[in-house]
């Protein structure tokens, strides 16, 4: 399936794919999209419930994007990158704005302010919203807007190779689900917006397609990645039912009205881990304390603990949660307490970029959550939406002054051609399918690199990405179909976790102390004298490079 040059190639079609889409549009390129889903549906920001936090100096003169700034760097516990925490609080009121054009009725009050609500961290009330449904309305405006626009989309699409040569990259090989072939489309620049890697693990709060894509095309391709410890969980996600299993119970302001969170024996155990309200306590504080607890012999048998709203009126959890939609699941919030455990959220580290998305290799670009350093060991709340928004814009702005200066050459031959095409050959070990090595490595991340890491836990774990690793050569896809071939996708997926978990676990393993988001049972404390450093991660021939940058 040959397809023409573009000007910039962006991958991924969530908010920081279109935003950049229509970033380089805006300034002149051609753009094609490229996305494994389909346009609106494919990556984390249609799930976005709430919130899209900037300050608009509504309280006095300290309310500035200055001190949204400070915030986001203090939250990051000495890892947040100041210059791209500046970059993000300075842009988020201007994109605010720019999704306003494009269609998104921001709530305001009468007075022509938005209607702002606040969270923990955020000095001044930030976060405005389009109800309890801001992702997909976003969603749908990008669409438009990149639609109008001209920008091409490429869907059901993987992303497979990034192309390149030493002048920088050039093309992307891909694969096409429904015809099952494989293709190049040469360009001037590329940005890679793919999202995060939390589908690795079995528990996550993620649409499943993000699997670390990004990150693994990146590094195949020689960029850094930094800050890969850092992966957020979300204190609260449904154990049971199944229909709810892996959703994000969304207790910050539940806590706050009322609500306990219990062990399996009814007590209250925060305390006992912690210092200071429950309700003002960060994510990854509320995560480590439901995690001791448990390990400690108070977990409910699937494993978690209780959320008890039944104290709460029921005025007030309707304000806070989806009401109909955990009805029609079969959840009754108000009158019974909640099986929730902590689970992966938010991968906070990814592929190294300055101000504009540039990744260090020529033509290479990258932004929202596939990138690392703007948030650091934590995450404010709200701020997810913002850092796709605003940095998507700068990198496609980036890129297509890139693709503008820069004159098409022939695409260099592809090294990953030849193992996507061996996924159909004869052959193979048919004990060896996708599915169970999935799981297999799913489960060693679970039982080694989840909430609580230790030494002995990671090393296990990279053993089993090892093992894994080697057995990829004798993987086959059994569906023997070249159209709309899933099992082709799955072991390309399980590819890209391979690398993204290879590079979490070393980074976590080198990482000898807890901090925020990384938390290691064999080092509890936080060592500032020996790591406020950066922990960074490079291709080699002989695997991963691990480098600790000053």
């Amino acid at each position: 399936m040959p397809r023409e040059r573009y000007d910039v190639v962006v991958v991924g079609s969530g908010g920081a794919g279109l935003r950049a889409a229509i970033a380089a549009a805006d300034a002149g390129a051609r753009v094609l999209v490229v996305t494994k889903g389909s346009l609106q549906h494919s990556g984390a920001t249609a799930s976005a419930n709430f919130s899209y936090c900037a300050g608009f100096g509504y309280f006095g003169p300290d309310d500035t994007a200055a001190a949204y700034a400070e915030d986001i760097v203090a939250s990051g516990l000495g890892f947040a990158d100041p210059p791209l925490a500046r970059r993000l609080a300075e842009g988020a009121g201007r994109e605010a704005d720019a999704l306003e054009d494009y269609g998104v009725a921001w709530r305001r009050q009468e007075d022509g302010r938005h209607q702002l609500a606040t969270f923990g961290g955020h000095r001044f009330p930030r976060a405005i919203h389009v109800g309890l449904r801001t992702g997909k309305v976003v969603m749908a405006a990008l669409a438009r807007a990149a639609a109008a626009r001209g920008v091409a989309t490429w869907e059901h699409a993987l992303a497979v190779e990034l192309l390149g040569d030493a002048s920088g990259v050039c093309g992307v090989l891909v694969h096409d689900v429904a015809s099952g072939e494989l293709a190049t489309v040469a360009a001037g620049a590329v940005v890679i917006a793919t999202g995060g890697c939390v589908a690795m693990f079995a528990l996550h709060t993620n649409p499943d397609e993000l699997t670390g894509d990004g990150m693994a095309l990146a590094y195949e391709a020689g960029a850094e990645l930094v800050d890969m410890e850092f992966i957020q969980h979300y204190p609260t996600v449904f154990l049971a039912p199944a229909a709810a299993r892996g959703l994000h119970y969304p207790t910050g302001r539940l806590l706050g009205f009322g609500g306990r969170l219990l062990n399996a024996r009814g007590e209250e155990f925060f305390g006992r881990y912690e210092a200071g309200p429950i309700e003002r306590a960060t994510r990854d504080q509320v995560a480590r304390a439901i995690a001791l607890e448990v390990r400690a012999g108070g977990g409910t048998p699937g494993g978690g603990v209780w959320v008890d709203a039944s104290a709460i009126p029921p005025e007030r959890v309707r304000d806070v949660h989806f009401e109909a939609y955990f009805h029609d699941i079969g959840v009754c919030v108000e009158r019974e307490p909640q099986e929730v455990t902590a689970a992966a959220h938010y991968a906070l580290g990814g592929i190294r970029i300055d101000r504009d998305g540039r990744t260090g290799v020529p033509g290479l670009f990258a932004a929202g959550e596939v990138a690392g350093g703007v948030h650091g060991a934590n995450r404010l709340t709200g701020s997810a939406l913002p850092e796709v928004i605003v940095f998507g814009a700068a990198a496609g702005r980036a890129a297509a002054a890139r693709a503008a200066a820069t004159p098409p050459r022939p695409l260099p031959e592809s090294r990953a051609a030849r193992w996507v095409a061996g996924l159909r050959a004869p052959g193979g070990d048919a004990a060896i399918s996708v599915a169970g090595e999935t799981a297999r490595l799913r489960a060693a991340l679970a039982a080694g690199a989840g909430t609580l890491k230790s030494a002995e836990g990671l090393e296990a774990a990279l053993a089993t990405i090892a093992d894994v690793e080697a057995r990829l050569p004798a993987l086959r896809a059994r569906a023997a179909a070249r159209r709309w071939n899933w099992e082709i996708v799955q072991c390309l997926e399980l590819r890209a976790m391979l690398v993204a978990a290879r590079l979490h676990c070393l980074a976590a393993l080198e990482r000898t102390e807890s901090r925020g988001a990384h938390q290691r049972l064999d080092r509890p404390r936080r060592d500032d004298a020996r790591w406020c450093r950066r922990i960074v991660l490079r291709r080699s021939e002989d695997g991963p490079r691990v480098e600790i940058a000053a």
